[in-house]
């Protein structure tokens, strides 16, 4: 068969095209180093390329996201280390200043060295990692912990910061900074929830052990003391314990010589019988069922006792006067409290305790949400003076007690209530005068209407200026303006009066107080017995009337136009009386009512308070 030349021509220039391509290829391939350039080259082999190519790049971010992720932890374990540190020189600091013998220089500088610390664990609060916070959760563009109002609060976030570390993983790197800086439970249980205490009646002793003989039972006596203070002779211990509780059958036997009060039908009186050093009379004049006794002779009746039925002749009532500290424990029932959750447990478990073997105080503890510290105390309820000490240290219980828990070092405190040598007035909150409405202004446009409620309770005056500060400053919170109110105390000048001819309008601008603290006393209102000072031209003084109780002199020196009032006998003016240019004559005098006046004080940044 016979081949034309034109087909062995084209057959020839395609084989040698072919070739040329191939070498193109080659050349390609050994140029680039790679076999597949274009996706014609290798359309699956590509493919295969290609998730090769992302699996590379996803361990090279792994890679990344490891190394990161272990500065970060290296980062917050070394500012933890050194906050760690921080807080224990600290604590070392303050263990220091708790020595009666360090000076005030000395306590001077340990504040300021707890200052530098407070800083410095701020600054390890708010540790970055190529500018982001290790500490403030997902929210690490802003620091975590700020200052504000002198109160550090945390500011990030409450996830924590993840990275991933393959596929399926991801890990966390950063830290909530709230769960870490902030403790906001505390966990009971059998190795921390034991307070052993103390109850003591104080200046005075108790009355007990009362036995009666005749037509009244020992149940059928009421004893009411008034005065416990005046208590401070206790009757004899018994000799034989076991022999007194056989032959009176009462579970706390009397001493040998208790004091004994027996019915004189003819005389009508109560002789008295083993007086411990009072000087009771012999004989006390009463009824066959009631009887009061003074037993510091003035004119006061101290204890009085009242009989179920009237006693006859030689009937007797008696009983002990003890001196006794009570020995308590509490045990708070196990669980995870938040501080005031903590705090409620403590006053229930403290009361029972003294319910069943105590005195029967009710104690009063709380927990401040600020300060983050605990406050134990008598509710105010007892009638008498009574004393209670925390054994954290020498009690049977001191290797279960709370006391590390709630931030008390681990010694004994005595807790006395406080007592004043002037008559405190008090305030009777109740449901119907509980209530106060006010709404507040932060520059940015009015509040809504607050609503708060003060405890009921009875206040004194101060007490009472601090219950309306606390709850006006939790009621501003519950609408996100948080501010820190200021209530206070004191008492004013009001309805002045002046019969000083010279003065053309009476003024209570006349007055100024540079004390408020010293006046602890009012005057009763509208001038029914107002402070009246009368000047005396004789003795270039101004006389002085119806002091109610400061125990001022019958007359203060002065000018017929000026005098200086002391309130308090330091010898330092607490108010002045200025008539200015006026002079009384003989006999005018000035008048005034001292008034109990609260004054709320809004924080600064807010343009507006409305009560």
């Amino acid at each position: 068969m016979r081949v034309a030349n034109r087909s062995i021509y084209e057959m020839t220039s395609y084989r040698l095209g072919q070739r040329t391509d191939d070498l193109y290829k080659a050349n390609e391939v050994i140029a680039s180093g790679k076999r597949i350039n274009n996706l014609s080259d290798d359309p699956v082999g590509l493919t295969q390329v290609m998730n090769l190519k992302a699996s590379s790049s996803t361990l090279d971010q792994y890679n990344l996201n490891i190394s990161s992720g272990r500065m970060w932890l290296n980062a917050g374990e070394t500012a933890l280390t050194s906050a760690e540190n921080e807080i224990l020189s600290i604590k070392t600091t303050s263990l220091k200043m708790a020595d009666a013998s360090v000076n005030s220089a000395q306590r001077k500088d340990a504040i300021a060295k707890v200052e530098a610390a407070i800083g410095q664990l701020l600054s390890l609060g708010n540790t970055t990692v190529n500018n982001h916070h290790v500490f403030a959760g997902k929210r690490t563009d802003t620091p975590a912990l700020v200052m504000k109002d002198g109160k550090v609060e945390y500011a990030g976030d409450d996830e924590a910061f993840l990275v991933k570390m393959d596929l399926a993983t991801d890990v966390e790197v950063g830290s909530v900074g709230k769960n870490i800086f902030w403790e906001n439970f505390v966990k009971v249980d059998s190795t921390n929830n034991m307070i052993d205490f103390t109850e003591d009646t104080g200046k005075g002793h108790e009355i007990m052990n009362v036995h009666s003989e005749g037509e009244n039972a020992a149940s059928d006596v009421s004893l009411e003391v008034h005065d416990r203070s005046l208590l401070i002779y206790g009757t004899p211990r018994p000799s034989n314990e076991a022999e007194a509780k056989e032959v009176l059958g009462t579970e706390y036997p009397p001493g040998p010589l208790p004091m004994t009060f027996t019915w004189e039908e003819s005389s009508q009186s109560w002789k008295v019988e083993n007086d411990p050093g009072y000087g009771l009379p012999e004989r006390i004049s009463g009824t066959s069922s009631t009887l009061d006794i003074d037993l510091n002779d003035d004119g006061t009746n101290d204890i009085s006792m009242q009989l179920k039925k009237a006693a006859r002749d030689g009937d007797n009532v008696e009983f002990d006067l003890v001196r006794k500290s009570l020995e308590l424990k509490a045990e708070i029932p196990d669980g995870k409290y938040e501080g005031a959750e903590l705090a409620v447990a403590m006053e229930n478990a403290m009361t029972k305790a003294s319910e069943a073997s105590g005195y029967k105080v009710k104690y009063k503890v709380s927990f401040d949400e600020d300060t983050k510290k605990f406050s134990i105390k008598e509710d105010g309820s007892y009638p008498g003076f009574v004393q209670f000490n925390m054994q954290w240290e020498t009690g049977p219980n001191a290797s279960r007690s709370i006391a590390p828990d709630l931030g008390f070092d681990p010694v004994d405190e005595v807790r006395i209530p406080a007592t004043s040598d002037v008559q405190v007035n008090t305030i009777s909150i109740t449901n119907a005068n509980n209530r106060l409405d006010f709404r507040e202004n932060d520059g940015t446009g009015w509040s809504p209407q607050i609503s708060i409620e003060i405890p009921a309770g009875n206040y004194s005056e101060e007490g009472l200026a601090n219950a309306i500060e606390f709850a006006m400053r939790q009621g501003s919170n519950t609408v996100g303006y948080d501010s820190q109110f200021d209530v206070s105390f004191s008492r004013e000048a009001a309805n002045f009066v002046t019969t000083v001819t010279a003065l053309p309008v009476p003024t209570a601008n006349n007055i100024s107080i540079s004390n408020h603290d010293a006046l602890t006393l009012s005057t009763p209102p509208g001038g029914a017995a107002p402070l009246s000072f009368t000047w005396n031209n004789a003795t270039s003084s101004w006389d002085v009337a119806n002091d109610p109780g400061y125990n001022l002199p019958a007359s203060i020196p002065g000018t017929a136009s000026k005098f200086d009032v002391d309130f308090n006998g330091d010898s330092v003016s607490d108010m002045t009386v200025d008539l200015g240019a006026s002079a009384a004559a003989n006999g005018e005098a000035v008048t005034f009512d001292l008034t109990p006046y609260y004054s709320i004080n809004s924080p600064a940044g807010n343009t507006g308070l409305e009560m």
